[in-house]
């Protein structure tokens, strides 16, 4: 917690200094980032039973990690003025919930691999909802664009250029995690020794990992890139 909250000090100090001194700040980012996924697999090979206060903390790193994909080499994004706060909260209840376990005892020899599972889908969830809050910034910005209109919030949200570049990085990477999410999460069924089986959870994250894949395949068509990814990651979400 006291990484996040030093981490999101310096961030937003060097938004609000302004190009000058966001450099250091993307650098603090990754290395807050790398420290925390540290963490989590140290903890993840020792443990034997998952809580659902892990849950948070692996939301709260999967937002801090893809702020970290989305920021451009010298410059972090603006839209850590709302993505840091979240994350801080998200590590926040982590730490003061009371630990509840979600694991049956048998299943504890086999903990860290499904702490993994688990960890991929967050960190895959925080990615979309990072893309689906960008699609809106998008939409956003375009239509006072369109209008030549103004907003007092302008200045604290990224340009188009930049929420381009998050659209871009975020979809890509978001659904490479996701992947890796469903695939862990079939394979576990088999570490298990569960009959192989489709529920309704699963079934609606392949419908969601379709609707991205669907995405990343119309980033090549120029006239649908930008209002296309922008309003499916919002369906997605």
């Amino acid at each position: 917690t006291l990484l996040y909250l030093l981490t999101s000090a310096m961030v937003l100090r060097s938004l609000k200094i302004g190009e000058v001194g966001t450099r250091p700040a993307v650098h603090l980012i990754r290395m807050a980032a790398t420290i925390h996924l540290g963490l989590l697999l140290y903890h993840g090979a020792t443990l034997s039973q998952i809580y659902h206060t892990d849950l948070c903390e692996w939301l709260g790193f999967g937002m801090l990690l893809m702020l970290a994909v989305v920021s451009r080499r010298n410059s972090p994004p603006k839209l850590s003025y709302l993505v840091l706060p979240a994350a801080i909260v998200a590590i926040a209840m982590s730490e003061l919930w009371v630990p509840q376990a979600l694991l049956p005892e048998s299943w504890s020899a086999r903990a860290p691999w499904i702490y993994a599972h688990i960890g991929l889908a967050l960190v895959g969830y925080a990615a979309f909802a990072i893309l689906a809050l960008g699609g809106a910034l998008y939409l956003w910005q375009n239509s006072l664009l369109k209008r030549r209109a103004a907003s007092i919030w302008s200045p604290y949200c990224p340009d188009l250029v930049q929420l381009e570049h998050i659209q871009t990085r975020g979809l890509y990477y978001g659904l490479l995690v996701f992947t890796l999410a469903i695939a862990s999460g079939k394979w576990s069924f088999r570490i298990l020794e569960l009959p192989p089986r489709w529920n309704p959870q699963e079934i609606l994250s392949l419908c969601v990992w379709s609707l991205f894949a669907l995405l990343v395949w119309t980033r090549r068509i120029p006239s649908l890139r930008k209002h296309i990814t922008a309003y499916g990651s919002l369906a997605g979400l």
